[in-house]
């Protein structure tokens, strides 16, 4: 009997910017696996 187990281990991070004012500003999120660098979203 093959027995496989799968973990995933994500991180999560935020980070703002505005565009023309500081009235308008945008949430940036992203996701990342750590064992596999390119980032999930």
């Amino acid at each position: 009997m093959l027995m496989l187990i799968v973990a995933l281990i994500c991180e999560l991070d935020e980070q703002w910017s505005f565009v023309g004012s500081k009235a308008r500003q945008h949430w940036l999120w992203y996701a990342y696996n750590t064992t596999v660098m390119p980032p999930i979203s």
